[in-house]
């Protein structure tokens, strides 16, 4: 297979996978509706922008994560606040955010495991469209 290279941006407002919690007498915390539906759109979108499946090999992953403003961050006037924070240094942990999209991808095929993922850069940043960018390179 040829080394896998591709772009896609998955819309939606990025939900964050946690730690699957066991409990000493049997039984798991189940993941949120919310991260199934996020996930599977992840999957979706991966299958249809990459042609690649089942790479190995290592590969390079950079996930950009478009947070929505919250509203108390604009004025009146729906400009943002200077007093705003410039940066989404608040939940969800951007690294529960990358286990969601590398679990999707894991899920889509474009690889057999995320253990394959030597290099995942990591960015949360305010937009106005919500969402992940996703860009993946096969080394």
């Amino acid at each position: 297979m040829g080394k896998l290279s591709g772009a896609f941006f998955v819309p939606g407002d990025p939900k964050p996978k946690g730690s699957i919690r066991i409990f000493k007498h049997g039984g798991h915390i189940p993941d949120s509706g919310d991260m199934r539906e996020w996930c599977h759109r992840v999957t979706e979108a991966a299958k249809v922008a990459i042609d690649d499946r089942g790479l190995e090999g290592g590969i390079a992953v950079v996930l950009r994560f478009a947070i929505r403003r919250p509203k108390a961050h604009y004025g009146k006037n729906g400009i943002v606040r200077p007093t705003a924070a410039q940066h989404p240094a608040k939940k969800p942990d951007i690294d529960k955010l990358a286990r969601a999209v590398l679990d999707a991808l894991t899920a889509s095929g474009v690889w057999l495991d995320d253990s394959q993922v030597v290099r995942l850069e990591c960015t949360k940043v305010y937009s106005q469209e919500p969402g992940v960018h996703v860009f993946l390179e096969g080394l």
